[in-house]
């Protein structure tokens, strides 16, 4: 290896570096990205799957496509963390869980407004069931 080139890490041509152990959590990971990187979150939580996600064969843990939205998310998080900000990171974790968890309760037609204060959790414009089952049939109107 005599004809080897040092690398002097101060100058190396690139915009992102992960090091750590060969696959894991990206919480474990340390992960560089230069300040004029174009790396976008989405760009940064592909990479971060493709080179670290590894599933777990013990039978005790979740199947392969849970094991792959945990780590998704987890990669998601870090993403925007990291390259925005960490209230920004909070804002889509949030938009994340109620896109997976909410929406698809809330009719098609309408909206609703969720509030939470203190921790306490409200919801107005929801309509009642009475309400959608008169809409739906107007025979059941009183």
């Amino acid at each position: 290896m005599g004809d080897a080139k040092a690398v002097d890490i101060r100058h190396l041509e690139t915009d992102l570096i992960v090091v750590g152990d060969e696959y894991g959590s990206p919480q474990g990971e340390d992960i560089l990205v230069t300040r004029q990187s174009t790396i976008t979150p989405v760009a940064l939580r592909m990479f971060l799957i493709d080179a670290l996600f590894c599933p777990s064969s013990d039978a005790d843990d979740a199947s392969y496509d849970q094991q792959l939205e945990w780590f998704s998310d987890e990669a998601e998080d870090l993403s925007v963390n990291l390259l925005l900000s960490a209230a920004e990171a909070d804002i889509n974790a949030i938009i994340r869980a109620v896109e997976r968890e909410v929406a698809w309760r809330v009719p098609q037609k309408g909206s609703i407004v969720i509030r939470i204060d203190d921790r306490k959790v409200s919801v107005e414009g929801m309509p009642c069931a009475e309400d959608s089952a008169a809409e739906s049939d107007p025979d059941l109107a009183g």
